[in-house]
């Protein structure tokens, strides 16, 4: 607003309401705040802006409440809620309100409260990740432990001759484990370099924003020296304990074994690999499904080509008006006003049944009385709203769930009277009930609600402009945005034109299961690939060890496919049993996160069938092609010198 100039007491205006005189400047806010904002202003200067009125009871607040708090505090005040809320609020919401503190900290990651500042993220994804990453460090460990024992006879003779010169067990045991830490080092320098170079398309792929200086951070710091250090120092610990453990006369004598003794531990260590490959990807595979089955499930209502002109309420008396403009606009086919529009804002509030002891928490709509038919809400008993008939300035048309939750069908419940609380001299008749649909995410079940007409003297005065368009394409879409948009501008030109599209924003509900799966796959990814570069590591070693064995089962006519099938079955063994391992641990796993939803999808067999599957044929792809060369190497070769 002010360039490079002092904005010190110059004044800002707000919608052409308010005058505020800049009496400050503060730095950004950082980007990991739970809230972020363009200007801070006081309460009592936002009264024009809020219509004339500021909150003046704790029933009505819409405001964040922050306290700083002495060490120790928390539990003292807790106590005094109670007392608090006798004091301060309603009879009629005394009983139905609670009051308790939240830590700052907690807010972002484990908070899941209505009206949140911000889209919250869950720790339950971070927890998720944190446990993939350290499976990915045990695949890797895993593969260091299985090609140092496998590789043991390359090193014997360095082993023995110094053992011979008088080194002991101990300072080889030293030597290993130093060398392992070097080469975790190693990686992880590499690691950094290659995350700061992925880190933008990682951005791109998964939406989610990465500091470009996160790694580096001075608080990261100590991870990037802990973590090689520890991982180093696991993978290192059995090789070195297994390789200081021969003795020099068997070594040098050349008496000594290639590890085949250690064969099992190979084996299930193998497993093991196989088992979180196949529980990622499973896992993935279900996320997946369960992401498009929230997407494409019938909501109950119509979603596509409706676009939301958000904050009509500026428009005041002329919104009727305006209404009205837009449906005459070429391509617009229908066009309605209501509070707010399902996966949007919402406010809940205690309503009664004329006659009834039974008080329930309701959320309340108001539209005009083209808003039902708009988004294709089905009546199940009586009508809609008549904008010809006054007396349906006091009607209401909740949904099944509220009526049945009241006590009554819906075709019992119509001409029942309901009565908003505070206001029990107003009653609002009972014209016709909606079968359920979903106006919050589906990690909730259908709640109850009701609908009632904009000019109802209840709480609520926000207002959107719901658009119904032909099909066509961006273009088109971007022109009646465009014309629309226009005739915002002629009618008010102090407030931004802002439109979003319902579609998209019931889509952005599940914008954290998404970015989780796209992360989820491609760790899958990742991790199937660590395993196959183990995997391949060991049958390349396996196969020059046993090329001597080869060439004798060749002679005695052992064909290619036969060696093939030699060298390979054992791992397809492993396959199978890491399968039978990771179906129901994997099955249980993901049961616990789809029980988060209200609205699930169904676990299916195929979906590990085609997991053990894929992993088969990328092990086969892998170590095929070595096992092939080996199967057609000329025996004469090999046994030569024999």
């Amino acid at each position: 607003y002010f360039n490079d100039e002092n904005p010190l007491g110059k004044t800002i205006r707000i919608e052409r309401s308010a005058d505020l005189k800049i009496s400050g400047v503060i730095k950004d806010v950082p980007r990991n705040s739970h809230f972020s904002f363009d200007f801070m202003a006081s309460l009592s200067s936002m009264r024009k802006p809020y219509g004339g009125r500021l909150p003046r009871t704790w029933v009505w607040n819409p405001c964040w409440t922050y306290l700083e708090m002495e060490k120790g505090a928390a539990p003292k005040l807790d106590k005094e809620f109670p007392a608090f809320i006798n004091k301060f609020f309603y009879n009629a919401e005394k009983e139905n309100i609670s009051l308790y503190l939240q830590p700052l900290t907690d807010i972002h990651l484990k908070s899941k409260l209505d009206y949140e500042i911000e889209p919250n993220s869950n720790i339950t994804y971070i927890n998720i990740l944190g446990v993939i990453a350290f499976f990915l460090l045990i695949i890797a460990i895993i593969n260091y432990v299985n090609l140092s024992t496998a590789t043991s006879v390359g090193r014997a003779r360095e082993i023995g001759v110094k053992k011979t010169l008088g080194a002991n067990r101990k300072s080889l045991i030293w030597q290993f484990q130093v060398e392992s830490i070097l080469v975790a080092a190693a990686a992880t320098l590499l690691a950094v370099f290659l995350a700061q170079t992925i880190a933008p398309m990682l951005v791109r792929y998964t939406e989610i924003n990465i500091p470009a200086d996160l790694i580096t951070a001075p608080e990261s710091i100590p991870y990037l020296i802990l973590i090689p250090i520890v991982t180093g120092f696991l993978a290192g610990l059995y090789p070195a304990f297994y390789l200081t453990r021969f003795r020099p006369v068997q070594v040098l004598k050349g008496k000594l074994s290639s590890g085949t003794g250690d064969k099992k531990l190979r084996n299930t260590l193998v497993t093991i690999q196989f088992i979180i490959s196949i529980t990622m990807i499973a896992g993935t595979l279900i996320i997946y499904k369960q992401i498009d089955y929230l997407l494409t499930k019938d909501l109950g209502f119509e979603k596509e080509n409706v676009m939301v002109v958000n904050h009509a309420e500026k428009l005041g008396e002329h919104l009727e008006t305006f209404r009205d403009e837009v449906k005459k606009i070429p391509g617009v086919q229908d066009a309605a006003i209501a509070m707010d529009v399902p996966g949007g804002g919402y406010y809940e509030d205690i309503w009664l049944m004329e006659g009834s002891d039974i008080k329930l928490p309701v959320t309340e709509l108001k539209t005009d009385p083209y808003f039902i038919d708009f988004m294709g809400f089905r009546l199940v008993s009586g009508r809609n709203f008549n904008p010809d008939n006054p007396a349906d300035k006091l009607a209401a048309i909740p949904n099944e769930s509220t009526v049945r939750l009241f006590g009554y069908e819906p075709e019992e419940a119509l001409g029942k009277k309901i009565i908003y609380p505070g206001d029990e001299q107003t009653k609002f008749e009972i014209i016709g009930v909606v079968k359920d649909f979903h106006y919050h995410s589906l990690r909730e079940p259908v709640s109850p609600m009701v609908m009632i007409p904009t000019s109802a003297r209840v709480w609520g005065d926000m207002r959107v402009l719901v658009v119904k368009f032909r099909d066509q394409d961006i273009a088109g879409v971007m022109e009646l945005r465009r014309r629309i948009g226009d005739r915002w501008k002629e009618s008010l030109d102090a407030t931004p034109f802002q439109v979003s599209f319902l579609d998209q924003q019931l889509e952005d509900l599940y914008d954290t299961e998404q970015q989780a799966g796209s992360l989820l796959a491609m760790l899958s990814g990742l991790s199937i690939v660590v395993a196959v570069i183990g995997l391949t590591g060991l049958v390349s070693y396996t196969v020059a060890f046993r090329k001597k064995e080869i060439g004798i089962r060749k002679i005695f006519g052992a064909s290619i496919s036969q060696i093939i099938l030699m060298l390979n079955v054992q791992y397809f063994r492993l396959i199978l049993i890491a399968l039978v391992i990771a179906t129901p641990v994997t099955w249980w796993l993901i049961s616990q996160w789809l029980n988060t939803f209200a609205y699930k999808t169904s676990i299916h067999w195929t979906i590990f069938f085609l997991t053990g599957l894929l992993i088969m044929i990328i092990a086969f792809l892998c170590v095929g092609y070595l096992s092939l060369r080996a199967a057609r190497l000329n025996p004469a070769e090999e046994l030569r010198e024999e």
